[in-house]
């Protein structure tokens, strides 16, 4: 397990994204240990009893790869290294339409489980079972909720099936996987026929170029508290901050002795 969680960080640190070093003591059966990834809705679950490690994206996360460019090297890395084990697909159609009216417009007879779960929050059918390679869900928040506005299908694959979704995801593109999952369940719903898998172009289209503030909002965001957890850690040493530097201009690195005149840096980073 030490060795795939090695591999692993050391990925995601080539990438720009930052792990929490330390466990939180939170996990599942039958993990130990999770690893928070920072700016990232996601998380790393281990066990030292393992010789594999299992690594989570929830659709925040998902996004927020994509928002920093990422996705695709993030999804052709654990492919390659690794075996997707669930892949989940949601689809937001703004709408009043409830649950029930979508599903009862219409879906595929090979569907045998159905489940239907109502509350003051909101209203949630299930097609498929949780056990099974495939499940949708379709639901809507009731009340004051962000998506409270909206109908929305989420779709399940797991297993060989989680497999096949994220190889058309590399050789097609997320629209033809999301074609992929949602093909079997034959939604006899016009509000169906209405979508246009669009699932990234609507976000690039407003995503904000970036620009060399945003680069230096992204370092102070993520790049400097990791450094400084090293520097409390005092893992951070003067040859550190030499190959850190080396080869930007305008930059020297000077230090010291450790004393104890706090008037004087033990360790100066000069820009002129």
């Amino acid at each position: 397990m030490r060795e795939s969680l090695s591999e692993l960080l050391g990925f995601l640190a080539s990438v720009g994204i930052t792990v929490e070093p330390k466990a939180t003591g939170k996990s599942r059966r039958p993990y130990t240990d999770s690893y928070l990834m920072y700016d990232f809705s996601a998380h790393i679950l281990t066990n030292p009893k393992l010789e594999y490690v299992t690594v989570e994206f929830t659709g925040k996360g998902c996004s927020q790869l994509h928002q920093h460019g990422l996705i695709d090297k993030v999804i052709n890395y654990m492919s390659r290294h690794g075996k997707p084990t669930r892949v989940d697909a949601a689809i937001d159609i703004k709408t009043d339409v409830r649950p029930s009216k979508f599903v009862a417009d219409g879906y595929s007879s090979r569907i045998k489980s159905f489940g239907h779960h109502k509350t003051v929050t909101g209203e949630t059918i299930y097609l498929g079972s949780p056990k099974s390679d495939w499940m949708v869900r379709v639901y809507r928040y009731d009340g004051v909720h962000e998506r409270s506005g909206l109908l929305r299908i989420e779709l399940v694959a797991r297993r060989d099936k989680a497999v096949k979704a994220l190889k058309i995801w590399q050789e097609s593109g997320p629209n033809a996987m999301v074609a992929y999952m949602s093909e079997r369940y034959k939604f006899g719903s016009k509000l169906w026929e209405a979508v246009e898998l669009d699932v990234w172009e609507a976000e690039t289209s407003t995503e904000s170029p970036r620009t060399d503030d945003t680069t230096i909002a992204w370092l102070m965001r993520q790049v400097k508290p990791a450094l400084a957890r090293l520097a409390i850690a005092d893992k951070l040493s003067a040859e550190f901050w030499h190959l850190f530097f080396q080869g930007i201009p305008d930059v020297t690195v000077t230090y010291g002795p450790i004393d104890d005149d706090d008037s004087k840096p033990d360790m100066a980073i000069p820009f002129k």
